[in-house]
């Protein structure tokens, strides 16, 4: 089974939900507003620009998007087809909650799936610690000792062998939306 959501390529007034999540304990979502015109001939809607627009809705930290990377088409492991967008987001980064993403003639139809991968780029640049604020994706205290020793959490398998899923970008990292 699948979680998935649907955009309506028809609506070009309305920012549409396409990926929700948490980070830093701030719950947001990331909206996008498509502009594109449908070739009968191609059967096909041909994409000119998506708008994104990302809604903080609780939590103490604000998260912005730092970058959206590429439309590109793909094929997993399944053999099945997909339409992937980078999405970088940032913790802190109020300057930024919308970004535009050109498409330059890229072709979606009816029923093709658009994926949303999102990454998070560390929030103080390298440093676990910044104006009192403390970056829990990217980094690992415990209290007992009291210097700046953090530990950097890590994506990749932990002791045992198996997938460390406290890494940053562990969780929620992926929506599949479908053009309905």
């Amino acid at each position: 089974m699948k979680f998935i959501g649907n955009i309506n390529l028809t609506n070009k007034d309305d920012y549409q939900a396409i990926y929700a999540s948490q980070l830093y304990g701030t719950f947001f979502m990331v909206f996008a507003k498509f502009t594109c015109e449908y070739s009968s001939e191609k059967k096909a809607y041909i994409m000119q620009k998506i708008d994104f627009r990302l809604v903080n809705y609780k939590g103490l930290i604000n998260i912005g998007i730092k970058s959206v990377q590429g439309i590109e088409k793909r094929v997993d492991l399944k053999n099945n087809q997909y339409n992937l967008v980078r999405l970088e987001l940032q913790g802190l980064k109020t300057d930024s909650k919308d970004k535009s993403l050109p498409c330059s003639g890229f072709e979606l139809k009816q029923g093709d799936c658009l994926v949303i991968d999102r990454t998070t780029v560390k929030m103080h640049n390298g440093t676990a610690l910044n104006q009192n604020v403390f970056d829990e994706e990217f980094y690992y205290r415990h209290g007992i000792e009291p210097n700046d020793n953090y530990r950097e959490r890590s994506p990749g398998p932990d002791a045992d062998g198996d997938i460390n899923i406290k890494g940053p970008d562990s969780i929620c990292p992926r929506a599949m939306n479908f053009v309905a």
